[in-house]
């Protein structure tokens, strides 16, 4: 009774741990922590004032406080769920002959295209060194320096996100407009149709270039931009055929001139016909019908579009390299 007298505490503490029960009202103890101190949460908030493991199990024991709807809810983490722990983060390194690569090694490396015209890959990438050794990483258009390997060889290119066809249009670039010998040919072939009068409308626009005059066509077609243009021969025969048929179109009436007029649009006549023959010859020579011409014309555009998209398509690949890391 004097033990009870002077710790009662201590002394339920002994009962309850046999019993895994509260030594205050005996029921039975759930949480590890309620066991190892042989008093649940209920009891301990009430003991606050009487004991120090009272005061203890008031913090523990704190309920959750109410939150609204649509606010971030306050969760009481018990010290069993609370632990610090670790991450491990690989850092892919470039050696040479086990040690790690310097940044004047590594401007030594020869820099040739990773990417091929068509789209395709010339070697094996290895990854990316966010490092610019040309002094471009203030460039406007995003890009990567990629280390790769073709046989034996390790080498670096320069990789821009987007292909140069796809670059913001304040970029002049030729290679943004496809141009092809099927696309010259396709729009030499409407000029000889409409020379020989197979056709009444000529698809051709005047665009002004450094020999004056000339016959071209600007399309888009899927996106692609294209232009073609036509041999000197083309060009003669639309020239002598406007100038035929503008002739032509004179009305007749007596005048002094009225022979020379008739001379004029003979002359006119026989040399649209010399370079409509011409064209003729020059269509003749591909050896190819017009569905054929015009069979490789849609042909040419398809697969230019597909090598277009290849080229995006590896971009996006790359984009998912490692970053290598080299030594200063």
């Amino acid at each position: 009774m004097d033990a009870i007298a002077a710790d009662p505490i201590a002394v339920g503490r002994r009962f309850a741990q046999p019993a895994l029960c509260c030594c205050q009202c005996a029921r039975a103890l759930i949480d590890a922590l309620s066991k190892a101190y042989g008093i649940g949460p209920d009891c301990g908030k009430a003991s606050r004032t009487r004991s120090s493991l009272g005061t203890l199990l008031l913090r523990w024991a704190q309920p959750t406080l109410p939150t609204k709807p649509g606010r971030p809810q306050l969760i009481t983490i018990t010290p069993p769920a609370a632990a610090i722990g670790t991450a491990a983060v690989d850092l892919m390194t470039l050696t040479v002959n086990g040690r790690r690569m310097t940044l004047t090694v590594f401007r030594q490396i020869r820099e040739q295209p990773l990417i091929a015209d068509d789209g395709t890959l010339n070697g094996q990438p290895w990854g990316v060194v966010n490092y610019h050794p040309d002094r471009c990483g203030d460039s406007q258009l995003t890009h990567w320096h990629i280390v790769w390997q073709r046989g034996t060889e390790l080498l670096r290119s320069r990789v821009h996100e987007k292909p140069t066809f796809d670059w913001p249009t304040h970029f002049a670039r030729a290679d943004r407009v496809f141009q092809s010998q099927e696309t010259d040919r396709y729009l030499t072939l409407a000029v000889h149709e409409w020379v020989s009068g197979l056709t009444e409308t000529l698809i051709l626009k005047e665009v002004d270039t450094l020999r004056g005059y000339h016959p071209a066509l600007m399309l888009v077609h899927d996106g692609l931009s294209m232009h073609g243009s036509v041999s000197d021969i083309a060009i003669a025969a639309v020239q002598t055929k406007r100038t035929a048929d503008n002739l032509g179109a004179l009305p007749n009436w007596d005048s002094p001139f009225a022979e020379q007029i008739k001379a004029d649009q003979q002359r006119a006549i026989d040399e649209a016909e010399q370079a409509r023959t011409a064209l003729e010859d020059e269509v003749n020579g591909w050896n190819l019908t017009p569905a054929e011409v015009n069979h490789a014309y849609h042909a040419a555009i398809a697969a230019e579009l597909e090598r277009r998209q290849r080229h995006r398509d590896i971009r996006d690949e790359l984009a998912e390299l490692p970053q290598l890391f080299i030594a200063l």
